[in-house]
């Protein structure tokens, strides 16, 4: 899943490539409301925004479009003349999607694959031409550019600003937007402690009512980080590793944003941060602190990592030294 810095990265790209252009064509699947699609061309691209997980779009028709990308959504952007010409390629399948392509006929009665007469080669786990991609939910088109939008549960149009409505409307702060206040996110802590202290930290760092953007990934680095047990309750932290909390919250969340996702920046010989410039080429193992590092050492300890499944609803990863319960 995308949590709130990836998405971000992702609908500044977007906007690098589309804002200010008009739209000249567009595909969208029927179920993600096609009259509306309609009333999109011929307008520009106002602006693409971010709140938490969820990016906003804003046509100069008056139009807005809300994506949630959950577990499968990807965006991709492609010169206009190349996807034209059939030379641009998808993004690879998963695993297990390419399993489940590999293994049903789905891929050779996709209305998007069909009006081009041949299916998807997913031997490789990629398409040969993103044209006939069965996960294609919505494209763009600009002059020169193709905002392609594939597997997106979540994509809906609407003529009122989605900021106004729900979910976006009951979203906590959100730490990567510019009128963030840490003051609100003190409050909403408050708040929870006196309304339901037995809440499991953990879970409220997910409670996007609490605060936006935080997945797996972020939460288990956030309370790493913190020196906080993911499974004690909020009323058992004490208040200097709350304090800590407040801290490590926009801080982390900022540092993924900044560093493509990685959490866990490394030291050049002169002493200074090197954050690659952004290349990601270090193994995924050396990216982050603790998440997806289950049976590693831990990076100060070298206590091994745990993977835990079973203490609340969702994968988490701690060092059980470095973060022992009050």
């Amino acid at each position: 899943m995308s949590e709130g810095p990836e998405v971000k990265l992702i609908a500044e790209n977007i906007c690098r490539s589309i804002c200010g252009q008009t739209i000249d064509k567009i595909y969208c699947r029927p179920s993600i409301g096609k009259e509306f699609a309609n009333k999109i061309i011929g307008a520009t691209v106002k602006q693409v925004e971010t709140y938490g997980k969820n990016i906003v779009i804003a046509f100069s028709t008056g139009i807005y479009l809300r994506n949630h990308m959950l577990m499968w959504g990807k965006w991709r952007i492609y010169d206009r003349q190349q996807f034209e010409q059939g030379k641009s390629e998808a993004p690879p399948q998963s695993k297990l999607k390419r399993m489940i392509l590999l293994t049903s006929k789905h891929t050779t009665h996709d209305p998007v694959i069909k009006k081009n007469g041949y299916a998807n080669d997913v031997s490789n786990g990629r398409t040969i031409d993103v044209r006939n991609d069965s996960r294609v939910r919505l494209m763009l088109f600009t002059k020169y550019k193709v905002a392609v939008q594939f597997n997106g549960p979540i994509l809906k149009f609407s003529i009122e600003n989605p900021v106004n409505l729900e979910p976006i409307a009951k979203l906590g702060p959100d730490p990567l937007r510019h009128d963030f206040d840490i003051n609100d996110l003190k409050n909403g802590l408050h708040q929870r402690m006196n309304d339901n202290s037995t809440t499991l930290i953990v879970d409220l760092l997910l409670d996007q009512t609490f605060v936006a953007g935080i997945g797996n990934k972020y939460k288990s680095e956030i309370l790493f980080l913190s020196k906080i047990n993911p499974f004690v309750t909020i009323k058992d932290i004490p208040p200097k590793s709350m304090k800590t909390l407040l801290h490590q919250i926009p801080s982390v969340l900022n540092i993924g944003y900044r560093n493509s996702g990685t959490t866990k920046l490394v030291h050049n010989t002169v002493g200074k941060i090197d954050n690659n410039n952004g290349n990601n080429t270090r193994r995924w193992s050396d990216k982050h602190w603790v998440f997806r590092r289950g049976g590693r050492p831990c990076w100060k300890c070298r206590t091994k990592i745990i993977t835990d499944y079973k203490s609340s609803a969702r994968i988490t990863f701690l060092c059980p030294k470095c973060q022992q319960p009050v």
